[in-house]
């Protein structure tokens, strides 16, 4: 008994430790280490070693392996929940937190003065604190502050507001042009109108995805337009989604064909126009080279464009890199248009 004690003691605490490494550095995995870590420990380990203890030393201990059990299990469930974004996590890390210092610890210094401990004990309260310690270390490396979220959503904003004066801008333009064009000129704008309107819409489906695989979808959606309020949405520091979204499986994410879309536009419609510095901004306008990167070393290395821009970053990052994309092809779209 003793021993499986030990073994699945030491067993959870490495799936554990495994998944918060996994979770730090992005690697496919770490949500099933943290759950079979946190669980094997709160259900298993830690129940058996009181129950254990408490046979052997009979009613004297009762209440510090009462306490140590709510203390433990509170705080381990609610960083599981806050490690998933699952929802009450709020709540739990709430009352787990300062649980230990305002029950555990009390008990503890009274019995630790009455009562001198056995080394078993003395492990599993090492292992406690172990655990403790990783996890809230896990949390405060994982989670971005509620400034640096509220500066992306203002930057997603700005950039939608961008895009929509373009839409006007452009709808003002094409009217006026389509007019008095006919011919190649007239069927040149209309595909290009209809090219841009193409990458546009496929973005704002990958929006709706990604908020979609929050779960939130129906909380944070405006029902008389159907405009997503960022502001609403809690798991904006999650990495998970939007690789799973964009990345995907063996390059299967939605990034590649909106990567080849972007392509697409840049190189059908930029061949016709002469003049080079015009030709220069579209191109930097809907660049999707690889990002040169500086290791401060003298030894740069290239990163795809689609993995540096949606591969390891928060959702909130992404959420707004994909509204900054929105205004940029409606930003070419007018200089195209302006300059035929």
């Amino acid at each position: 008994m003793t021993r499986s004690i030990y073994i699945s003691g030491i067993i959870a605490l490495n799936l554990f430790m495994f998944g918060a490494l996994f979770k730090i550095l992005h690697w496919p995995g770490a949500g099933w280490l943290i759950i079979f870590g946190i669980v094997t420990f709160s259900c298993w380990s830690l129940p058996a070693a009181l129950i254990n203890n408490f046979r052997n030393s009979g009613k004297k201990h009762t209440w510090i392996y009462i306490t140590v059990f709510i203390s433990v299990f509170i705080d381990l469930i609610g960083a599981m929940f806050k490690i998933q974004h699952w929802t009450g996590a709020g709540w739990f890390i709430l009352v787990g937190v300062p649980l230990p210092f305002v029950l555990f610890l009390p008990v503890y210094i009274y019995h630790n003065i009455k009562h001198k401990w056995k080394t078993k004990t003395d492990f599993f309260y090492v292992m406690f604190i172990m655990i403790y310690i990783t996890v809230y270390s896990v949390l405060l490396a994982m989670n971005i502050s509620k400034q640096v979220v509220s500066a992306f959503v203002l930057n997603d904003d700005r950039f939608v507001e961008i895009k929509e004066y373009y839409e006007v801008k452009n709808d003002i333009i094409y009217d006026r042009l389509l007019e008095n064009e006919d011919g190649e000129a007239g069927a040149r704008l209309v595909i290009i109108r209809k090219s841009a309107d193409d990458i546009c819409e496929y973005i704002e489906d990958i929006k709706y995805a990604l908020i979609r695989e929050t779960g939130q979808l129906n909380e944070v959606i405006y029902s008389t337009d159907s405009v997503i309020d960022l502001w609403k949405v809690t798991k904006m520091d999650n990495s998970e989604i939007p690789r799973k979204i964009l990345i995907g499986k063996e390059k299967s994410g939605k990034v590649y064909e909106l990567k080849n879309k972007i392509e697409r536009f840049a190189e059908n419609f930029v061949s016709g126009i002469k003049d080079e510095a015009i030709k220069n901004n579209i191109h930097d306008l809907l660049s999707t080279s690889d990002i040169k990167i500086d290791d401060g070393k003298g030894h740069g290395y290239t990163v795809p464009w689609e993995e540096f821009c949606f591969k390891n970053n928060y959702l909130v990052v992404v959420y707004m890199k994909l509204s900054e994309i929105q205004s940029n092809v409606r930003l070419a779209e007018s200089v195209l248009i302006t300059a035929i």
